[in-house]
C-alpha cells in the first residue's frame, strides 16, 4: 500500500514537473482541456476531454502520447498512442492530430479526479502534460443542526450553533440567514470541508446575543454545483430565548402638548424578556401615582409637568419620562356694564390669561372703533359711543392631536357702554307681506338703537283707524285675518327720554280667487256657427286674473288670434276707501265661424297671487261637423306596410260628430267585414273628442293585396271624406321633415320635426349636431355629438299656426301638427350649431335632413359678479392674458369674438356678430387666432348663463416693425419735451399757476339697425370663408345653398318656401311659459331677449321681429 502511494506521488510529481517546464519550452499542445473543472453527473454519457498536438509531435517513432487518470489514490494508464487499455469505459478519439478522450459513462469513484494528456519524447526522456479536472457532482444531504442553545440565554452571552451536511461533491458551501432575511456576515461562521465525497462538512456560527435576537431563528443553507442556481437545502434552528431587562418608552411623544379639556392618554410601552409584569406612572409635580401602563384623564392646568413611567420584569427595571404641557386659549376678564353720562371719561381694561401668551389683544366697538392693546380710554363719551365693546385676544396652540398644524384659539369678552338716549329708527319685519284670508301674520318692530333705558312700543293699524293705540310690545300678531286687515301698520318706539322714528309695513290680505259662475259641463255647437262666446266669472281680492286654456295650453289673445279674450271688473258695494271682494267676468269669443277642430276641453283659471290656490272650471266643447280625415299623408296619400304571408292592419282615422260610418273599398269594390280574409273593427279613439278609428285587417297577405285602399267616411252631414291608403311591403323609413327651432335659451335649443312614414316598423332617430367655429363660420373637423332617440319614448308637442291671410273681415284659422321634440342641453351661450337627423328601422336608414342652424341666446347679466379686468390679447403669441379671480374659484372667463369688419373711424358698426369661444378658468388662453375685437365676461361655472357685464379685450398689433419699436419711445420723449416748453411759455405769459385738466374723450359709434337671419339663427354656407371637410359627412357647397346627394348636408330650407308658417306661431304659450308670437324657421332670428343696456355695454339684443337692437360700444 505504501509502495503504491509512493509511485503515485512520483507520477504526480513527474507530471507536475513536466507541466511547469512547458512554460519555458515550445508547447506541443494545440488544444488543451478546459482550465475550469468539468462538472459532470454520475451516469452522464459522452463527456469529451479535448487534447491535440502540433504536427511536429506526430512522429510516433519518437513521441509517445498517453492519457492517465488519477482518482482517489489510484493512478490508471488509460491509453498509449492509439492503444486504449479500457475500451469498455473510455473511447480514444485520435484523428488528424486530435487526441481526445471520451468517457462513455461517468462513475463517481472512478472518474472524480484529474486526467492527464501526456506527450513523451522517447529520445530525450522528457514529457509534457496538461490536466483536465473532472468533478462528478453529487448533491449534499439536507443539513442538520448538531449544536445549538438548549435553553434561555442572557443578553451579551456567546451563542454557538453548528450545522453539518454529508455526501456532497464538491464539498458544499454554507450560508446562514436570520428569520427576517438578514444574511449573516461570513466572518461570523467557520467551515470545515470534507476531504472525500462520503465525509461530512461543518459550519460553526458564533456571536454575542442581543435583545433584538429574542425569538429569532436561523436557517442553515448548503449548496454545490449539483443543485440549480438559487436552490438550496436548508435546516432551521430552534428559536432563541434571550433574557433582557425592560426597554421603556413613554408616549405618545416626549414633549406632549395638549389643550385644556382634551382627553389625555399617557402610554407606557416596554419590551423585555420576560415581558414586564409591573407598570407605574408618577407625576412629579403633584406626586400622583397610577399603577398601569396606560393613564387616561382630562387635561387640567394642574397636570402640567413631568410624568415618569417605570416597568419591571425578573431581570431588572426600566424608566422613561415625558413632559405634559397643558395649553389653553385666552380667558378674558372685563367689566360687564358701564353707564356713563355724556362727557364722562371711561377706561376699558381687559385682563388676559393664556398659554402660550396671546399673540394679539384688541378692542372693537360701535362705528368701526378699533384699538390695539388691553387698555382703551374714551376721554369724552357721547351718544354715539353707546354699544357693545368687545375685547378680543388670540393665541396659537400646537397640540399633538393636530399633528403638524397649529390651532388658533381666540377669546372674547364684552363690556356694554350704555349712554342714556331715546330710541332710534324702527323697522317692521313681517313673517309674510301677504297672507290669505283666515291666516295670521306676525309683525316684529326692530330698532337700530333701542335707546337707554330700553324702548317700549306703540302700534297703529287698520283696526285702530290708523291712530296709535294702547298696544305695547315689540310684536303685533294679526289673527284670523279678513280683507279689512289690508293696509298700513306703524310702530313707534319710545322711552322716558323721547320718541324714536316710526316704522311702516304694508300688509296685503288676499281673498283667494273663487269661480262664482262656472262653465257648463258640456257645450255643443255646429261647425260654421258664428259669434260663439263662453263666459267665466270669478271673485276675490285683489281682482283675479282669468286665463283660458284649450286642452291644457294657454290661449293668447292678440289682434291676429283665433280668439278674443276680454276681462272686466263688475261693480261692487264697497264705499270709497274700503276693501272688499272684486268680481271679474272674462269672455272667450271665437273671432270667426267655428271650425271642426275648435272642439276640445276649454277651461278658465282664476288666480290672484295665492300660490297653488287657483280656481278653475272646465267645459267639454263638441262641434257638430262633417267627417275629417286625420291620417298623416306622405305627402298626398296615407301609407301602411305589411309583408307577404303576414297579417296587415290598415288604420283610418277620422273626426266626426255624429258618429261616422266607415266604408272600405278596393278597386271600386266595397270590402265587407268577414268576407274572405278581411275583418273590419271600428271604435272611438280613447281620450280623444269625437275621433274614431276603423282598422281593416287582412290575413295571409299576398302580393296582390299590396296597393291602394279607399277609406270613405260619412255621418249624414255635408260631403263624405275619403283617403287613399297605400299598402306596401315593409321598408326603411322616410326622412324626417320640417325641422324647426321650437324654443331656446342661452344653454339649450328645443328642436322639433315631423316624423316621416316609419316604413311599417318601429323607427328611431339619429340626431347629430356640431358647434360652429366663430372664426370660420363653420364647424371644425371634430366628430359630431350623436344622440339616438327611440320614437316610442320621444317627447312630442302639438304646434298650432294660422292658415290663410289675415284681413279685417276674416281672421286666419288654426292649423296644427304633431312635432317630435329634442332638447339640446349643456350648450354654450351665443353660439351657433349645425344640426341634422335621419330615421332608421330594421330595414335601413333614411336620407339625412338638410342642415339646420340654430344659435343660443346671450347670457343674463347680474351685478353680483364683477367685471373682468386686465384683459390683453398678444397677437405675436396668439394668447389672451387675464387675471383669474382668486376670491371666487367658482367663476370662469367667457370669451367672445367678432369676426366681422372692425369699426372704421367716423363710421357706424358694420354689423359684425358676437360669438362665444369658451369659458376659461385659467390664463393665459393660448392658441387664440387673431381678431380685431374680443370681449369677455365672468360667469358662474355651474351656470354659465349668468354672467357679469362685458369688458373689452385690448388687442395688440402683430405688425409693429422692429424700427418702430425704438422710434415710438423716442417720439413720446420728444413730445413730452415740446409739451414742457409750451407749458413754460403759457406760464410766462399768464404770470400765474395754471392747472391743466385733461379729459378722456370717448368716441361712441351707434350701430345701424339690422334684421335678417344672421341676427340669431344663421345661414352657414357663405362665399367668404369656405371650409372643406375631407371625408366628412358635414359637407358644404358655398356656391349653392342646397347640396344634392344621398349623404351630404344641404342648407336650411328657405322661410319663403314654407308659407304655412306665418307670423302666428301658436294660439298657446310654449312649454316654458314664454309666449311665442310667431313661428320661426331654422334661419329666423331668435326671439326677443331683453337686457338692460348700459351706456358702456356692447350687448346685442333682439326685438320681437328679429331685428337687432341698437348696440353701443365705447372705444377708448
Amino acid at each position: 500500500m505504501l509502495r503504491r502511494k509512493g509511485l503515485l506521488y512520483m507520477l504526480v510529481f513527474s507530471l507536475a514537473t513536466d507541466i511547469a517546464s512547458q512554460s519555458s519550452e515550445e508547447s506541443p499542445f494545440i488544444v488543451r482541456p478546459k482550465s475550469e473543472p468539468y462538472y459532470v453527473s454520475e451516469g452522464e454519457q459522452g463527456v469529451v476531454l479535448e487534447c491535440s498536438f502540433s504536427a511536429k509531435f506526430s512522429n510516433k517513432s519518437r513521441y509517445e502520447s498517453s492519457w492517465t487518470a488519477v482518482a482517489g489514490d489510484v493512478p490508471r494508464h488509460l491509453t498509449r498512442n492509439e492503444v486504449s487499455f479500457m475500451k469498455s469505459r473510455y473511447d480514444l478519439l485520435a484523428d488528424d492530430g486530435q487526441y481526445n478522450l471520451r468517457i462513455k459513462r461517468v462513475e463517481l469513484l472512478r472518474d472524480n479526479g484529474k486526467f492527464y494528456c501526456t506527450i513523451l519524447d522517447k529520445e530525450s526522456g522528457s514529457q509534457k502534460s496538461v490536466a483536465a479536472v473532472v468533478i462528478v457532482v453529487v448533491a449534499p444531504d439536507k443539513p442538520v443542526i448538531t449544536r445549538q442553545p438548549s435553553g434561555a440565554i442572557h443578553e451579551n452571552e456567546l451563542v454557538s450553533i453548528e450545522c453539518q451536511s454529508s455526501s456532497g461533491n464538491p464539498p458544499p458551501s454554507f450560508s446562514w440567514i436570520f428569520n427576517n432575511n438578514t444574511v449573516v456576515p461570513e466572518g461570523w461562521h467557520q467551515e470545515r470541508n470534507a476531504t472525500s465525497p462520503n465525509q461530512p462538512s461543518f459550519s460553526l456560527l458564533q456571536w454575542r446575543a442581543g435583545a433584538y435576537d429574542n425569538d429569532a431563528y436561523l436557517s442553515c443553507r448548503v449548496w454545490n454545483q449539483a443543485l440549480p442556481k438559487g436552490e438550496y437545502k436548508s435546516v432551521i434552528t430552534n428559536r432563541l430565548s434571550v433574557l433582557y431587562g425592560p426597554r421603556v418608552q413613554a408616549g405618545p411623544v416626549p414633549e406632549y402638548n395638549v389643550e385644556e379639556g382634551e382627553r389625555v392618554e399617557l402610554t407606557c410601552t416596554a419590551d423585555g424578556n420576560p415581558p414586564p409584569s409591573q407598570f407605574e406612572w408618577y407625576h412629579l409635580a403633584t406626586g400622583e401615582r397610577f399603577p398601569a401602563a396606560t393613564w387616561q384623564f382630562v387635561a387640567e392646568k394642574r397636570h402640567a409637568g413631568d410624568f415618569r413611567c417605570t416597568a419591571i420584569n425578573s431581570v431588572e427595571s426600566g424608566v422613561d419620562k415625558l413632559t405634559l404641557n397643558v395649553l389653553y386659549g385666552p380667558i378674558l376678564k372685563v367689566k360687564e356694564v358701564l353707564n356713563p353720562a355724556e362727557g364722562d371719561s371711561i377706561t376699558l381694561e381687559c385682563v388676559v390669561d393664556a398659554n402660550p401668551a396671546p399673540d394679539s389683544v384688541s378692542w372693537s366697538g360701535p362705528n368701526g372703533i378699533v384699538h390695539k392693546g388691553p387698555r382703551f380710554t374714551i376721554d369724552s363719551v357721547t351718544k354715539s359711543h353707546s354699544g357693545n365693546y368687545t375685547c378680543s385676544a388670540t393665541n396659537t396652540l400646537t397640540v399633538f392631536s393636530a399633528r403638524a398644524d397649529s390651532v388658533v384659539r381666540s377669546g372674547q369678552a364684552v363690556t356694554l357702554v350704555d349712554v342714556l338716549r331715546r330710541p332710534g329708527r324702527a323697522a317692521i319685519i313681517g313673517s309674510s307681506s301677504s297672507i290669505v284670508v283666515g291666516g295670521h301674520a306676525k309683525l316684529t318692530c326692530r330698532v337700530d338703537d333701542v335707546g337707554s333705558p330700553q324702548a317700549e312700543y306703540r302700534w297703529a293699524s287698520p283696526a285702530t283707524g290708523g291712530t296709535y293705540g294702547s298696544l305695547d310690545g315689540s310684536t303685533l300678531t294679526v289673527e284670523h285675518a279678513t280683507i279689512t286687515d289690508n293696509g298700513e301698520y306703524r310702530c313707534m318706539p319710545h322711552n322716558k327720554i323721547g320718541d324714536g322714528e316710526e316704522g311702516v309695513f304694508i300688509l296685503q290680505v288676499i281673498e283667494p280667487a273663487k269661480i262664482i259662475r262656472p262653465l257648463p259641463d258640456n257645450r255643443v255647437f255646429n261647425a260654421g256657427e258664428a259669434a260663439v262666446s263662453m263666459f267665466c266669472e270669478a271673485q276675490g281680492y285683489p281682482a283675479p286674473i282669468i286665463k283660458w286654456r284649450k286642452d291644457g295650453n294657454d290661449i293668447i289673445s292678440t289682434d291676429e288670434s283665433h280668439w278674443y279674450v276680454r276681462s272686466e271688473q263688475r261693480a261692487n258695494s264697497c264705499s270709497k276707501g274700503e276693501v272688499c271682494t272684486i268680481p271679474v267676468v272674462s269672455t272667450l269669443k271665437f273671432a270667426e265661424a267655428l271650425l271642426w277642430n275648435d272642439k276640445g276641453n276649454y277651461s278658465c283659471i282664476a288666480e290672484n297671487g295665492v300660490q297653488d290656490q287657483a280656481a278653475s272650471s272646465w267645459v267639454l266643447v263638441n262641434v257638430i261637423h262633417e267627417p275629417v280625415i286625420l291620417n298623416e299623408r306622405y305627402p298626398t296619400d296615407a301609407l301602411a306596410a305589411a309583408d307577404v304571408s303576414s297579417t296587415a292592419h290598415v288604420s283610418c282615422l277620422a273626426s266626426s260628430r255624429p258618429r261616422p260610418k266607415f266604408i272600405w273599398m278596393r278597386n271600386s269594390t266595397e270590402i265587407r267585414d268577414g268576407e274572405g280574409r278581411y275583418a273590419i273593427r271600428t271604435s272611438p279613439v280613447p281620450k280623444k273628442i269625437d275621433e274614431y278609428e276603423s282598422i281593416l285587417t287582412i290575413s295571409d297577405l299576398t302580393e296582390y293585396d299590396h296597393g291602394p285602399y279607399l277609406c270613405r267616411v260619412a255621418n249624414g252631414l255635408g260631403s263624405k271624406a275619403d283617403v287613399i291608403i297605400k299598402l306596401q311591403s315593409k321598408a326603411k323609413p322616410q326622412s324626417p321633415r320640417d325641422v324647426r327651432l321650437i324654443s331656446f335659451s342661452s344653454t339649450w335649443l328645443l328642436v322639433g320635426w315631423r316624423a316621416g312614414f316609419n316604413g311599417g316598423a318601429e323607427q328611431q332617430f339619429q340626431f347629430e349636431y356640431r358647434k360652429v367655429n366663430p372664426w370660420k363660420g363653420s364647424p371644425d373637423g371634430t366628430e359630431p355629438t350623436t344622440i339616438t332617440i327611440e320614437a316610442r319614448n320621444a317627447s312630442t308637442q302639438t304646434v298650432y299656426w294660422q292658415e290663410g291671410e289675415f284681413t279685417i273681415r276674416s281672421r286666419r284659422s288654426v292649423a296644427w301638427a304633431v312635432f317630435t321634440i329634442f332638447n339640446m342641453t349643456n350648450l354654450t351661450p351665443q353660439s351657433t350649431y349645425w344640426l341634422r337627423l335621419r330615421a332608421r328601422n330594421v330595414f335601413g336608414e333614411s336620407d339625412w335632413t338638410p342642415i339646420t342652424t340654430a344659435t343660443t341666446a346671450d347670457v343674463v347679466e347680474t351685478s353680483e359678479i364683477p367685471r373682468p379686468h386686465s384683459l390683453f390679447y398678444n397677437a405675436d403669441e396668439k394668447a389672451i392674458y387675464f387675471e383669474a379671480s382668486e376670491s371666487n374659484r367658482s367663476l370662469c372667463l367667457m370669451l367672445f369674438v367678432s369676426t366681422g369688419d372692425d369699426y372704421a373711424k367716423g363710421t357706424t358698426d358694420s354689423g359684425a356678430l358676437w360669438r362665444t369661444v369658451d369659458c376659461f378658468t385659467e390664463g393665459p388662453i393660448a392658441d387664440m387666432d387673431f381678431s380685431n375685437r374680443f370681449k369677455a365676461r365672468l360667469c358662474y361655472m355651474q351656470n354659465i348663463s349668468l354672467c357679469s357685464e362685458s369688458s373689452d379685450v385690448l388687442v395688440s398689433s402683430a405688425f409693429v416693425s422692429s424700427g418702430w419699436k425704438y422710434a415710438a419711445p423716442a417720439g413720446v420723449g420728444a413730445f413730452i419735451v415740446v409739451l414742457f416748453i409750451l407749458l413754460l411759455i403759457i406760464c410766462y405769459r399768464t404770470k400765474h399757476d395754471a392747472t391743466s385738466k385733461t379729459a378722456t374723450i370717448k368716441k361712441t359709434f351707434v350701430a345701424e339697425e339690422r334684421s335678417g337671419g344672421e341676427a340669431g339663427v344663421d345661414n352657414w354656407c357663405t362665399n367668404e370663408d369656405a371650409y372643406d371637410y375631407s371625408n366628412d359627412p358635414y359637407l358644404c357647397d358655398y356656391n349653392n345653398q342646397f347640396i344634392t346627394g344621398h349623404d351630404s348636408f344641404a342648407g336650411p330650407p328657405s322661410l319663403q318656401s314654407n308659407p304655412n308658417y306665418g307670423v302666428y306661431f301658436d294660439g298657446f304659450t310654449t312649454h316654458d311659459g314664454q309666449p311665442l308670437s310667431e313661428h320661426r324657421s331654422s334661419i329666423d332670428a331668435p326671439q326677443a331677449t331683453m337686457y338692460d343696456i348700459h351706456e358702456d355695454s356692447d350687448e346685442t339684443s333682439y326685438t320681437a321681429n328679429g331685428s337687432r337692437r341698437v348696440m353701443r360700444e365705447i372705444i377708448v
